[in-house]
């Protein structure tokens, strides 16, 4: 943090300075909170997330199947494919490629003003 504050502090000098006086470092001052001008839009964040969201789904899928690997007595990679690795990853596979299908082909997921 303090390096980054030296960098700071020679780049953008006394503009630098006077904004760190007024903005605390740890502890937010929610007196200073201003609203956003857009709402929250549940469908902006599952257009632009969800290659994220199936990601995540990839990577505890294979944390899992490698932690059965290693924990129980299986002798290959195919012998540690459980049904809940196979719900989750199938099921994540599924809602990606119909989010993907519907972000590519379709406006259902368009927000005005994003």
């Amino acid at each position: 943090m303090f390096a980054e504050e030296q960098f700071l502090r020679k780049k953008f000098g006394e503009a630098y300075l006077s904004w760190a006086n007024s903005v605390p470092a740890f502890i937010p001052k929610f007196s200073g909170y201003k609203k956003p001008a857009l709402s929250f839009s549940i469908r902006n964040v599952i257009k632009r997330e969800y290659p994220s969201l199936f990601g995540i789904l990839v990577i505890f899928s294979v944390f899992d199947l490698v932690a059965v690997y290693f924990n129980e007595p299986v002798s290959n990679f195919m012998e540690a494919i459980r049904l809940p690795q196979i719900i989750l990853f199938g099921g994540g596979f599924i809602f990606y490629i119909l989010v993907r299908t519907i972000v590519k082909t379709t406006k259902l997921l368009h927000v005005d003003g994003r």
